[in-house]
């Protein structure tokens, strides 16, 4: 089969395809052949070799993939030859609060193997359903960045009818969290950067959208928005304007941080946490929570969206091009 793996030297440009032998599965395990995957910024930090996320070998990069079952080995149960299926980020995190050591055996990065191959290998438990109302391209790009806005809004958020979510960007993660804040009922304010990417914001259902160029301050506009109550979740990413983020809350509010785009530095006033307001960092999901996830998509028919699709053999453009941040939603590879 074929598949990419990380060079001997860091960057984009020394993936390589290469011929590697047909998986087999042991007892308790899978075999999916891949349909499609899609990217997240972390995939670009393991290609490149940064920090922790630096692999110490060759590695199959990418976590993010959907696919049909094409073997099982002995004592599978979960599922059939045939099946349509998507990857869990942790293959080992099933239920319950994350736990020591699930973060170390992630898919795609320093320790394991990713999905960035014509077939991969998973333990039975660590795969999911694909909801029947998506395409594998569309089922792609749920284990990362739509579990992680699930999680923030839903999980942790506790959003739903009456309650106010705020969301951040027309990236996956932002997307998603503007879609599933829409699905579970709340109202959705979402700010941004330009008219076209507020359009497709409208499109999905939003309420109000704030640009934050011409409103760099927006939790002032947050708070007008509410009558002076404040939201209840806001989606942030991390170090992205967390003192912002906090002047937007309700009393109690929730501030999900997820992901790293604005850099690891952050500050805020103390004295806005008194009014029981909550920061917590949001790693993915569990697999139960995916599930969960995958029934609301299903039953209100909630539809990814997606900016490119590349050929397998396009990779390494797909990834370029990802790079290049111009993308609205998911990016995503197709496998003949």
């Amino acid at each position: 089969m074929k598949a990419w793996v990380t060079g001997a030297r860091p960057g984009i440009d020394h993936l390589r395809l290469e011929d590697r032998p047909e998986p087999r599965p042991a007892a308790g395990e899978v075999v999916v052949a891949t349909a499609a995957a899609a990217l997240n910024y972390r995939d670009l930090l393991v290609i490149g070799g940064v920090g922790a996320w630096k692999p110490a070998t060759a590695r199959v990069p990418l976590s993010d993939a959907a696919g049909v079952v094409v073997d099982v080995g002995e004592r599978v149960t979960r599922w059939s030859v045939g099946d349509r299926v998507v990857s869990t980020f942790f293959p080992h995190w099933i239920d319950g609060p994350i736990r020591p050591g699930v973060l170390r055996n992630s898919l795609g990065g320093a320790a394991r193997d990713g999905v960035l191959a014509e077939r991969f290998v998973l333990p039975e438990t660590a795969l999911v359903r694909v909801p029947d109302n998506l395409a594998f391209e569309e089922a792609a790009t749920l284990p990362v960045a739509a579990l992680t806005a699930w999680n923030s809004v839903v999980e942790q958020g506790m959003a739903g009818p009456g309650r106010t979510v705020v969301t951040q960007g027309t990236g996956g993660v932002g997307l998603f969290a503007a879609q599933f804040g829409v699905a579970v009922g709340a109202r959705v304010i979402a700010t941004t950067s330009s008219l076209h990417k507020a359009a497709v914001l409208a499109r999905l259902g939003v309420t109000h959208v704030i640009d934050r160029t011409a409103t760099p301050g927006w939790d002032t506009k947050v708070q007008e928005l509410t009558e002076g109550i404040g939201a209840d979740v806001v989606v942030d990413v991390a170090g992205g304007n967390l003192d912002c983020a906090m002047r937007s809350l309700a009393v109690g509010g929730v501030i999900s941080l997820v992901g790293n785009l604005g850099g690891f530095d952050a500050s805020f006033d103390l004295r806005q946490i008194v009014s029981g307001a909550q920061i917590r960092d949001v790693s993915v999901g569990s697999r139960e929570m995916f599930e969960r996830m995958n029934a609301v998509i299903a039953d209100r028919d909630v539809h990814p969206v997606i900016d490119r699709v590349f050929p397998f053999g396009d990779s390494v453009a797909a990834m370029e091009y990802f790079r290049c941040r111009r993308h609205i939603g998911k990016v995503c590879i197709s496998f003949p």
